[in-house]
Order: C-alpha cells, then structure tokens, then sequence
C-alpha cells in the first residue's frame, strides 16, 4: 500500500463485484434450451472473429474476452441476476459522540469566519465563534498563537477525543456483546459462540518499534502496518540452500532417466476431450462461486457442444 502525506496507508477504492446470474427455478428449466440455442445463434454471427488464429498473447485474448462477454451477456438476457446485497452501514454513535461532533462541526463553522469565506454560518457557528474568541482573550497564560491556529488546534483535540470516545464506545459493545452470550450460556444456550466476538479479536498496536530504524517509534497506522509487515518478513525469510556438491545427479539411474526423458518428453498441458469437459462438469460442486470472469459453472454445462 502507498502511504499518503499523513502517514496512512492509501487503500484503492474497490468495487463491489457484479451480481450473480439468477439460477432458474423448477418451473423456468425450459430457459437452459433457449440459453444454448441463443449462444450458439451468436457464436455463429460471430464465427469469423472467432475462428481467427491464434498467434499471440493478444489474440488468445481477444478470443477469450469474446466468448466470455458473450457467454455472460446471454446467461444475464435470459436468466437476469440476482439482487445486490446491500450492506447497511452501521455509525458507531452515542450522546457524547453526537456531542463531539457537533462541536467539531461548530469549530469548522467558526475557523471559516475567521478566514472570511463568504457563505452563511449556522447559529451554533457564531456562538462558538464568540465564546471561543473570549475563551483565548482571557486565557492565562495568553496563547503564542493567532486566533486561527488556536482554533485548528482545539479541533485537532476535539478529533482525537472523538477516536478514543469511538474506540471506548466500541469495546462497550463488544463486552455487552459477550456478556450477553455468556448470561445465554448459563441460562442453557448453546456454548459455541463463545469463542467468537471480542475475546477472539486483537486490535493493531498503536505503537510499535521501527525494525529499520533502531530507538524509533512508529505510530502512524501506514508505518505501524509497514514495521509489522517487516518483522513477519524478517522472521519467516527462507535461508538460501547451501551450495553443496550433488554426485547423485550424474549417477548412471539418474543420466538414464534423463536421456529417457529427452527422447520421449511429457507433454503438458494434455489435450482434453469434449467427454473429459463433460465429466469435469459433472464432478464437485454444480453450484460454486463465479471466478473474475464471471462465468458459472452451470451456464458452461448448459450449452451444446
């Protein structure tokens, strides 16, 4: 991960995946026939984009992003795809954090007064712009700062108060969580759960040594997750293979096999058969997760040979 200007690391922006083509209920089996018939209708418009040779990693490319949008295109046209899930986003939020936030609002409010930013500031903006202003006027000592940098350094406490509230709050939930899994144990419920919640969950260090530079420490989460990644790649590295004489590799077996193997070499990948396809479609799961490309295994095993 790249780290940004603050020291966190940057997380790319990841989409959900596409939903999954919809399986046909008992009472829509007549569509696999049209799905095979409406593939094979466009395989053979498109015959001769398909049928060109293959020379290059481009061309094995293009063939294969051909029949694959293809493939999907129809299995979406006949069968439709199921509902995306969509996950409800949960705000860990309490009185105090409601609180906490609305003063950083009002600070934020009052910071844009002082820079003088045209636009209409809220009730809540303007007293705090008064009470503040008072509160660094008769401050004793008098702050060596200007009105301006003492306001972003009060916000920058209020966020940090805001972090350890949220952290505080969260922990509150996962006690009550366990407690009430455990008063459910003792009460006669199931015990299995119990391995799961909070007490199986270790949060990330907010503090760690650097493993590069000796008698630092690192607290910003991209350098904390980089320390961390380099000590497990310290501690797990593979010393190189000792270079030691290997007389077994010209002992007669061993030349024997090879010159066998020079004069009748293995052949991979083995060329399958329709009837192997056929029989690997058969085998495990009819049903299994969609890959990148979004092919499923039931759409494959539904069309003509």
């Amino acid at each position: 991960m790249r780290p940004t200007s603050h020291g966190s690391p940057h997380v790319p922006f990841l989409p959900m995946p596409p939903p999954r083509i919809k399986y046909p209920s008992k009472n829509d089996e007549h569509k696999f026939a049209f799905f095979a018939n409406s593939v094979d209708q466009q395989i053979e418009a498109d015959r001769a984009e398909l049928e060109r040779e293959i020379t290059d990693d481009e061309s094995y490319t293009f063939r294969y992003e051909k029949l694959n949008s293809l493939i999907e295109q129809a299995a979406v046209d006949m069968f439709g795809c199921n509902k995306p899930y969509l996950s409800l986003d949960k705000k860990v939020t309490s009185p105090t954090i409601r609180e906490i936030v609305t003063r950083i609002c009002h600070i934020g409010g009052t910071i844009s007064i002082v820079k003088g930013h045209p636009g209409v500031h809220s009730f809540g903006s303007q007293r705090a712009f008064e009470s503040m202003w008072l509160t660094f006027n008769f401050q004793i000592p008098r702050p060596m700062c200007t009105f301006a940098e003492y306001l972003v350094s009060t916000r920058r406490a209020y966020y940090r108060n805001l972090y350890a509230t949220k952290k505080a709050e969260i922990w509150e939930h996962a006690r009550c969580y366990d407690l009430g899994w455990m008063s459910g144990v003792l009460n006669g419920g199931l015990s299995k759960k119990l391995l799961g919640g909070s007490s199986a969950f270790v949060s990330l260090p907010t503090a760690l040594q650097s493993t590069i530079n000796l008698g630092v420490i690192e607290t910003s989460p991209g350098n904390i997750a980089e320390a961390t990644r380099q000590y497990f790649a310290n501690l797990y590295k593979r010393s190189p293979p000792p270079n030691k004489p290997k007389p077994w590799l010209t002992s007669p077996a061993v030349v024997e096999v090879w010159k066998q193997v020079i004069e009748d070499p293995f052949v991979w990948p083995i060329a399958a058969t329709p009837d192997e396809f056929r029989a690997m479609l058969r085998k495990e799961n009819q049903r299994p997760s969609p890959g990148p490309d979004g092919w499923e295994k039931w759409c494959v095993k539904s069309l003509y040979d």
